[in-house]
């Protein structure tokens, strides 16, 4: 699935000259295009065949795309660039329709690019930006306030040799023995646009990492998503779970040391047509069902696309929700929904969360926008309950689970983007939770923009005891925040990742990799350089890389300050 998010504050706050609406819908095209959707969507370059195609409009000299023009009817607009690469359908009545499903006018086009108009809005031509006071917007920005000091604690070393540097690798991987050596490896599913099976890195508890080329794989498909590891059918070896872009969901069997086997009956069919296939890109392994066979959660990556001849615009919704796969015991798997309540969720994060009462509940995560509906309990399949601790009008984008405060609880973090105040934020929450099974929120840090924070991974990193947190944000930064105690946290200087627009944190776990007792963490990144003209905003280097950093015990006589948040518009 694609991700459409507000990379840019300023796209997210301000209502911009040109019309929202068309200028919006052209970086929704490049967007989606760069992340993910031409991989399966047809582009449409004319009406079925049995329909005579609209005349082309003669070139057009480019425009400025600065200047304002005037129509025939008054209103005034500017040029959008849209490449012709991108998919769209050309309309009889000399629009152009987009993947997104909005028609735009044209003034023009070139060899390369269509000349889309956007127009300029204003009193009278639209309606008018809700305006907040400024006491709202105080009350608002109040919500987001913290104060967090800066310390360090920890060295973190380098401890990667051998991970890839480059290529997409999203979303979800695997930390675990999977060889038993008493080592930790790495398991990731294939590299976006590099279909193929699992992607296993050998550690050796010194930093150095090799790839497990001789490990043997069904000849089946596969592509990337999410990967998990767990003992499925109880012989004690390492089974995988793989959560397929547009194939579904699959379980691998390892049959002998180093050789897997297909384990995937009742789940999705893998030959023929893959449209009834869920999904999924963030997987879960649990006993769901307390029957003592380990289950697979699957939680939708969102509605799917799809353009045909027929139609410019079709949405199907088969990978909303949350699906219970049901280990049967015996080599099968049952396929669950759950409520139609359920059926418009979708994200890329799945965490198990034990309830005070002793309840194992799963939390997901939410690409739509102020979803607290996000907690479910054991039911038939599960039944459906709301956070109220989360924060209004947020974006979940990650996850984690610990006990932050110290209470024997089980707590949850947060990583989110939220719009208040007339303002996009991007930040870090805690959820405490009490004996009595109630969540108080904690804000730990934001920052003003839309990035969001993608990616938390939780564990102690200095052996105090304590877990602490490591968040990846949207545009490619790392961030250390070790636990003081109490459910409160100091923050690491620096950054062990550098900012880049379009370079997404997917995925950060903390493990012992070098076995000292101290969690150590593997992040992956990934993202292309996306947009185009004055929207461009720069990828990953080499489109994504996988890193991971050895904890060791900070130097002395590193001085604390205070952070505080930045001034609010």
């Amino acid at each position: 699935m694609s991700r459409l998010r507000a990379r840019d504050p300023r796209l997210a706050t301000s209502p911009a000259k040109p019309n929202a609406l068309v200028l919006l819908a052209v970086l929704a095209v490049t967007l989606l295009a760069s992340r993910g959707w031409p991989d399966t969507t047809p582009a449409l370059t004319a009406p079925p065949a049995t329909t005579a195609p609209s005349p082309e409009p003669a070139p057009s000299p480019s425009p400025s795309p600065s200047e304002w023009r005037v129509d025939e009817q008054g209103r005034r607009y500017k040029i959008v660039l849209f490449p012709k690469s991108q998919p769209h359908q050309r309309m009889e009545d000399g629009k152009l329709r987009t993947v997104w499903g909005f028609s735009v006018d044209l003034a023009g086009e070139d060899e390369h690019d269509f000349f889309v108009k956007s127009y300029e809005t204003g009193e009278g031509r639209g309606p008018a930006p809700l305006r907040l006071s400024e006491a709202e917007k105080q009350a608002a920005a109040d919500t987001f306030s913290f104060e967090l000091r800066q310390e360090q604690h920890l060295n973190l070393e380098r401890f990667d040799a051998g991970l890839p540097t480059s290529g997409q690798w999203r979303d979800q991987f695997a930390v675990a023995d999977v060889n038993g050596d008493g080592l930790l490896d790495v398991v990731h599913g294939p590299p976006r646009r590099r279909p193929g099976p699992p992607v296993i890195f050998l550690g050796d508890g010194k930093g150095t990492w090799r790839r497990f080329s001789e490990a043997e794989f069904p000849r089946q498909r596969y592509d990337y998503g999410a990967a998990v590891v767990s003992d499925f059918d109880g012989d004690k070896r390492p089974d995988i779970g793989l959560g397929m872009h547009l194939l579904g969901i699959s379980a691998l069997r390892q049959a002998t040391p180093g050789r897997w086997e297909a384990a995937s009956a009742g789940m999705d069919p893998l030959e023929g047509q893959p449209s009834t296939a869920f999904s999924s890109h963030a997987l879960l392994v649990l006993d769901w069902d307390r029957d003592g066979h380990l289950d697979l959660l699957a939680l939708g990556e969102g509605p799917r696309l799809e353009l045909q001849q027929s139609s410019a615009r079709s949405v199907r919704s088969v990978n909303n929700g949350l699906l219970l796969y049901r280990n049967k015991g015996d080599g099968s798997w049952e396929r669950l929904a759950g409520p139609r309540s359920a059926a418009g969720l979708f994200g890329e994060k799945l965490v198990a969360l034990r309830l005070a009462n002793g309840t194992n509940a799963v939390v997901t995560a939410t690409s739509a926008r102020g979803r607290r509906d996000l907690l479910f309990v054991p039911g038939k399949p599960y039944e459906q309950r709301t956070l109220e601790a989360l924060r209004p009008e947020a974006l979940v984008y990650a996850l984690a689970v610990g006990d932050f405060d110290g209470n024997r609880q089980a707590d949850l973090a947060v990583g989110y983007a939220a719009y208040a105040g007339e303002a996009w934020h991007s930040g870090l929450d805690v959820l405490l939770q009490d004996r009595q099974g109630s969540f108080r929120r904690t804000t730990v840090w934001n920052e003003p923009g839309a990035w969001g924070v993608t990616g938390l991974g939780a564990g102690d990193l200095d052996k105090d005891g304590r877990a602490d947190i490591v968040a990846l944000t949207g545009d490619g930064r790392t961030r250390v925040f070790r636990s003081a105690g109490g459910g409160s946290f100091t923050l690491e200087p620096g950054e062990l990742t550098e900012r880049a627009e379009a370079c997404r944190g997917v995925n950060v776990q903390i493990a012992d990799l070098d076995k000292d007792g101290r969690g150590d963490i593997v992040a992956a990144f990934a993202g292309e350089e996306e947009g185009f003209g004055g929207f461009s905003q720069h990828g990953c280097p080499g489109e994504g890389f996988i890193r991971a950093w050895r904890s060791a015990p900070s130097k002395p006589g590193a001085r604390p300050e205070t952070t505080r948040p930045s001034p609010r518009p």
